[in-house]
């Protein structure tokens, strides 16, 4: 029997504070709780990586060493379809790798009379690391391939060439006009 004196009480609580001069501010309060409650866990996640063309570049790695890491596995794996003999390979880069910052939102309503203005403000998550404070990183995405140029004994022959251009599309995901593929000389 508490349980159902308690709840009659809680009711009465409710209904004497959710009076005409209370009920907006009560249901603006609940709708920002509940704004909080759906934000939250995107920002307790673990931080995204994307993984674009054949791997991650790995620590302080800079787009050159990318582009040459790139450069060395395909040469590894094309040069062992069948014509393609001795190869080079070399993988162009459109730009740097890029970074995506986590960034708080915040929405604020104001009510005046019968109008509603809206105003929304973007911060970037700011975490403690090591004594600093530093931007909390969101996303880190791989620099973009430009294009390939492979040049190899076999390249004179259009069933190798053709072999090559899949492969290197299908290793890379871009389209067949970035792959140039050469007779070495």
């Amino acid at each position: 029997m508490n349980i159902g004196k308690n709840f009659e009480k809680t009711v009465a609580f409710w209904k004497e504070k959710l009076n005409e001069k209370n009920r907006i501010k009560v249901l603006v309060a609940l709708g920002f709780v509940g704004i909080i409650l759906i934000c939250l866990p995107e920002f307790l996640s673990a931080p995204k990586v994307t993984d674009k063309a054949l791997a991650q570049p790995v620590g302080k790695q800079t787009a050159l060493d990318y582009a040459d890491m790139l450069s060395q596995r395909l040469e590894e794996v094309l040069g062992a379809i069948e014509g393609v003999g001795e190869i080079r390979v070399m993988v162009t880069l459109r730009q740097e790798e890029e970074f995506v910052y986590a960034v708080d939102h915040t929405i604020n309503d104001q009510q005046q009379e019968m109008t509603t203005h809206h105003q929304s403000e973007q911060t970037h998550v700011i975490v403690e690391q090591n004594g600093q404070e530093e931007p909390l990183l969101s996303t880190k995405m791989a620099p973009q391939v430009q294009g390939v140029i492979i040049v190899c004994a076999g390249g004179d022959n259009p069933v190798v060439i053709e072999k090559l251009i899949q492969a290197a599309t299908a290793a890379l995901n871009i389209s067949s006009n970035r792959v140039a593929v050469s007779k070495l000389g």
